[in-house]
């Protein structure tokens, strides 16, 4: 019973004498579940609000294709990032989303007017297995993903819904050249989208953490700060305020390492961290024996660590893996105690002083 019902209840239980009449105890029954009643009316509990912030702040989110729905994209929106990179399968990839669940899913975002990147799982293994191995050579392979991206939009539009802005590749472990003359604009990647149509479609790139390149001439580029060669950094599977200055210590020290001449080459990439849900103590989203997710406080108190490096305080943020952090995050959904109007808070005291009348 909310605090108001039960001062409410308190006040009304006061004014019940010994010897009542059964008439005037069975009214003063009513009054309470009235009082109740009107409190209840008035929000109840409460519902779930947004705490501030529910979400750390962030740039860029990225998701496995599998993982998106409604509700997901209902968390997108209130996220607001800059850049949401939907992480595509080929279309013949088993437990894959399918074109026409891609579709719902975008018509889902409603007003979000941040960039939509079709985003391709560009993996040799992906690109055997779920696009056309034996319509596109390995050469090929990104008309394959050129194909798909013009096919999906155009399936938006006829939907009545906005389009993917670009197409990004995710060139580690795949048949992609790491250049500007295969992947940028005026190459391979670029001439393709024109012939297709796609004159104004951007184009982003993901590589791994010392992936990062001034000169591919695209729109975005993203690096994946973790699986470090080297090993990862210890601290993921304990947050606290420790483990958020060390981590970020470590990880900004490693990323810089990596472009010695020109470490403020990060400042033009998003930085990537990782809320993968494995069996492994190297992410922030690790919930194996003696590990624990980072809810929001702490991943802002790292992010904000961080910027904080040398070389970090001008570079953009993101998080791979979203969904594990979103059910995370969410558990900073505080209860809301609504106030009830002044006719409601009023009506009670009436009821009170009628049956105190009454009783005299």
């Amino acid at each position: 019973m909310p605090r108001i019902a039960l001062t409410l209840w308190s006040i009304v239980e006061g004014n019940i004498v010994e010897g009542a009449s059964p008439l005037l105890a069975a009214a003063r029954q009513v009054a309470v579940l009235l009082m109740v009643g009107m409190v209840l009316t008035a929000g109840g509990l409460g519902t779930p609000v947004l705490a501030d912030p529910l979400y750390p702040d962030l740039s860029l989110l990225m998701q496995s294709d599998a993982a998106y729905d409604a509700g997901a994209a209902g968390k997108m929106v209130t996220a607001n990032p800059d850049d949401l990179l939907f992480r595509v399968m080929g279309p013949q990839t088993p437990n894959s989303m399918r074109k026409a669940d891609i579709v719902n899913f975008v018509g889902s975002l409603g007003g979000w007017s941040g960039n939509l990147w079709f985003n391709v799982d560009a993996t040799k293994k992906a690109f055997e297995k779920g696009y056309w191995g034996n319509a596109y050579s390995s050469a090929n392979s990104y008309k394959a993903y050129v194909d798909y991206f013009a096919e999906v939009n155009q399936a938006l539009t006829a939907a009545g819904h906005r389009a993917f802005n670009g197409i990004g590749l995710e060139t580690e472990g795949s048949y992609l050249q790491k250049t500007s003359a295969f992947l940028g604009h005026s190459g391979s990647v670029g001439n393709y989208l024109d012939s297709k149509g796609l004159t104004t479609a951007k184009i982003a790139v993901t590589n791994s953490y010392k992936g990062a390149m001034a000169d591919l001439d695209v729109d975005l580029q993203t690096i994946q700060a973790y699986n470090f060669d080297d090993g990862d950094p210890t601290g993921f599977a304990t947050p606290s305020p420790a483990s958020a200055q060390s981590l970020a210590s470590s990880i900004a020290g490693t990323l810089a390492a990596n472009y010695p001449e020109d470490p403020g080459i990060l400042r033009d990439v998003v930085i990537m961290f990782s809320y993968e849900k494995i069996d492994e103590t190297k992410f922030f989203g690790t919930d194996s024996a003696g590990s624990a997710v980072w809810d929001t406080p702490l991943f802002q108190q790292f992010l904000t660590d961080f910027k904080a490096q040398p070389h970090m305080g001008h570079t953009t943020l993101g998080v791979y893996d979203v969904g594990t952090a979103f059910v995370k995050w969410e558990t900073n959904l505080v209860p809301e105690i609504p106030e009830p109007s002044t006719t409601l808070l009023l009506l009670p005291g009436l009821l009170v002083l009628f049956l105190g009348r009454c009783r005299e």
